[in-house]
């Protein structure tokens, strides 16, 4: 791959989901855990990471194509809060592969019709822009290798975003799109159900609208034993 200042990631499509405040979480989810390796430190607190290796820990998260976990079912419980209003609601996703059924218990009315658009964006981010590395961050006290991405050529959505990757994890840790109405940031925190290393809680805000999602994920189910026994 050409080690520029540029990186173009492979194209990589999906169907949006119906619902932006369960994409990420089937967007997210992990296999399993897997490091990254810093260059150094110059002293302490201080990382030094070179555009190489920023580029290797880009490569390893596409290639990771964290959409591609086979069946698993999980259950989502929320809250959406915007303009004063705070709704629960509850739903159950089951995955397969890079497709899934979505049932919503609870939906609040008052999410804007516009967030539908960033479900496709979020499902292909990583393919749809061009990431040039833009140094490194704390988020959390935590390095982070932050890279800016352009929309590439003949896409459509997002007009720019950012991703940081965890040093310490390999792990995606922050999210932003940028739109002309908008940005959205999402923060994860992973954890570990059955041995597979998955996103357990996540914060998502949308400006300017002040629409902010806390979510939980959990009850995490792999179905693919159950397709052997029946066989």
């Amino acid at each position: 791959m050409d080690r520029g200042c540029r990186y173009r990631a492979s194209p990589y499509r999906g169907k949006p989901w119906r619902r932006l405040f369960l994409a990420a979480a089937v967007l997210l989810l992990a296999a399993g855990p897997w490091a990254a390796s810093a260059a150094g430190t110059e002293e302490p607190g201080k990382v030094v990471l070179s555009q190489d290796q920023a580029l290797d820990l880009l490569d390893t998260l596409i290639a990771r194509r964290p959409l591609d976990q086979g069946r698993v079912r999980f259950r989502v419980e929320g809250t959406v809060a915007m303009a004063g209003l705070d709704a629960p609601f509850l739903a159950e996703v089951e995955q397969r592969g890079a497709k899934a059924v979505v049932n919503v218990e609870e939906a609040p009315p008052f999410v804007p019709r516009e967030i539908e658009a960033v479900l496709s964006d979020a499902r292909t981010f990583l393919a749809d822009f061009d990431f040039s590395f833009a140094g490194v961050e704390l988020l959390e006290e935590e390095p982070q290798a932050v890279f800016q991405g352009t929309l590439r050529k003949g896409a459509s959505g997002a007009r720019k975003g950012s991703v940081w990757i965890s040093l310490e994890t390999g792990e995606l840790r922050r999210l932003t799109l940028s739109y002309w109405w908008g940005t959205v940031d999402s923060t994860l925190e992973y954890g570990l159900e059955l041995g597979h290393q998955v996103v357990q809680n996540q914060q998502v805000r949308v400006s300017p609208w002040g629409l902010s999602l806390t979510l939980r994920y959990h009850g995490f189910r792999w179905l693919d034993g159950e397709d052997q026994a029946q066989r």
